[in-house]
């Protein structure tokens, strides 16, 4: 069940709606037309006063630019699917890396290193 709005809450509504009167006369003042919708808040003002001058909006590009567009996206395709040279290194960015058996057999050693010294110690 809804409460009742106070003697607050409804004097500020009051002045709250004064106000919004006062700026629909001005609005009105400066643009002339400007209809209130009975039904709720909402204020219907002109489309040739709300859009920009100029704006005339989605933008495109010319055929030019989407041609030179198009040859630079093909260009960087053909590059990716390219074998791997010298003059054009493939290089992974991110993945999944690999390490060398020099590595590996480093680390072998030191966990078997490890586990002595755990082995020793009991």
């Amino acid at each position: 069940m809804p409460t009742r709005p106070t003697a607050v809450q409804l004097k500020r509504a009051f002045e709250l709606s004064q106000q919004i009167e006062e700026l629909e006369a001005q609005l009105f003042g400066l643009l002339g037309t400007v209809e209130r919708k009975a039904s709720s808040t909402e204020v219907t003002v002109p489309a040739a006063v709300v859009s920009k001058p100029g704006k005339k909006g989605k933008r495109t590009f010319s055929a030019e630019s989407r041609a030179k567009m198009a040859a630079a996206q093909k260009a960087r395709w053909a590059k990716a699917g390219a074998p791997k040279t010298e003059e054009n290194p493939v290089k992974k960015a991110g993945g999944k890396r690999t390490l060398s058996p020099e590595a590996i057999e480093r680390i072998r050693e030191g966990q078997k290193k490890r586990w002595a010294k755990l082995r020793k110690g009991k």
